[in-house]
């Protein structure tokens, strides 16, 4: 790849093609199988990273005690209307009303599965659409570690402007909202929607969490919507992938909250040991997830 074309150079001011147009993506190996499973073990690999990194344990606590108050705020809101609107007949269940006791229950089940799913997530945008210099600190510290002058080159670059980002995390509300309500419609159908809502709200939370916490990337590198959405498209193995292990782990009930800022430092893992690896030095090897 030629300096001009690196994923840290400077934006053209020519062309402005880094905030309009897709990036080229890294090298193509985050497709199927193995592109699933190399996020998942760049979640792993990046949560232990994270652990033992002291800039990212200085400001984790601030960040993850707002996330995990909201997190539990909408998680009780969400719960709350879904056991009230699949309530027995007996109890005068909306549903159970018009489809019986026994499909009401199973609607209760799968959407309170939905809700654990994207409570975390409704929260962690939310948070990032208010207060962003929480998931770029935990980011650009994550990063440092792993990769100090890509971290350096980035924290210098400017970013997209606040209304471009602002723009952006409401797209994907909007789209996790479209998700959740096509999950919650399939969990209606009898018997087998308490497997498809809670399978289709697993897949659209993995992508848009991976893809979430990449967004300080996507921002330093002046990435508008339409090419972060090719960008995720290219790569979505893995972005799903790394999203979908993260996603099991802030659905856990009352604790899932405390992982939010491992998750968001861990990101930079998926970064430069998946989607774009930075060369290997001969004495330091960068190790290979999955072959």
């Amino acid at each position: 790849m030629k300096d001009s074309e690196s994923p840290l150079a400077p934006p053209s001011p020519a062309s402005d093609q880094a905030v309009g147009s897709p990036r080229p993506a890294g090298p193509v190996r985050s497709r199927g199988i193995a592109g699933l499973l190399r996020g998942v073990f760049a979640a792993v690999h990046g949560a232990g990273a994270a652990l033992g990194n002291r800039d990212v344990r200085r400001v984790y606590f601030r960040f993850t005690l707002v996330l995990v108050v909201l997190s539990l705020v909408l998680a009780g809101l969400i719960g709350y209307g879904i056991w009230g609107l699949t309530e027995p007949e007996s109890a005068g269940g909306y549903l159970a009303r018009h489809l019986g006791d026994v499909v009401a229950m199973l609607v209760r089940i799968a959407g309170l599965l939905i809700t654990a799913m994207v409570s975390p997530l409704l929260a962690f945008l939310l948070v990032g659409l208010l207060i962003p210099v929480f998931s770029e600190t935990l980011f650009l510290a994550g990063l440092r570690a792993l990769d100090a002058p890509r971290a350096q080159a980035l924290a210098d670059q400017p970013g997209l402007s606040i209304a471009a980002s602002l723009w952006k995390t409401l797209r994907l509300l909007l789209h996790l909202l479209v998700y959740t309500v096509i999950a919650f419609a399939l969990s209606l159908v009898p018997f087998a929607g308490v497997v498809l809502g809670p399978a289709v709200q697993l897949w659209a939370t993995g992508k848009i969490l991976g893809w979430e916490l990449l967004d300080p990337f996507f921002d330093k590198q002046r990435m508008a919507f339409a090419a972060q959405k090719i960008y995720v498209h290219q790569h979505r193995a893995a972005v799903v992938g790394f999203g979908v292990a993260w996603s099991f782990v802030l659905a856990l009930p009352f604790i899932g909250g405390l992982f939010f800022g491992l998750a968001q430092a861990s990101a930079p893992m998926l970064l430069v040991r998946v989607l774009e690896p930075s060369p290997a030095p001969a004495s330091a090897p960068v190790p290979t997830l999955v072959r």
